[in-house]
């Protein structure tokens, strides 16, 4: 007779991760390409993170990746007015070029 789970609320929360291809074989691959080992790989990796670990390292983590992704739209934004300058200085090249024929 299947008695199914008990009532009441679950102890634990599920999180779904999103890896990189690279570390996700690496991981699967030391796990025994065995994917519920692999899951125990994950889950104790990320607790013994977080048991070394301070509030304010981890808050410092926080703030580190934004400041990573603010730095990354500042280069493209860069990268763009560049790119823009390039194409206006070229057209005016072309402008002139045209006027001296």
């Amino acid at each position: 007779m299947a008695r199914g789970r008990k009532p009441g609320k679950r102890a634990n929360k599920t999180v779904k991760l999103s890896l990189p291809k690279k570390l996700y074989f690496v991981l699967y691959g030391i796990a025994g390409n065995n994917e519920q080992k692999m899951n125990k790989l994950i889950r104790s990796i990320i607790e013994e993170k977080l048991e070394n670990s301070t509030i304010s390292e981890l808050s410092q983590m926080l703030e580190s990746s934004k400041k990573e992704k603010e730095e990354i739209e500042d280069k493209l934004l860069e990268a763009k007015k560049r790119a823009q300058m390039l194409e206006s200085s070229k057209r005016e090249k072309e402008e002139t070029e045209a006027e001296v024929e």
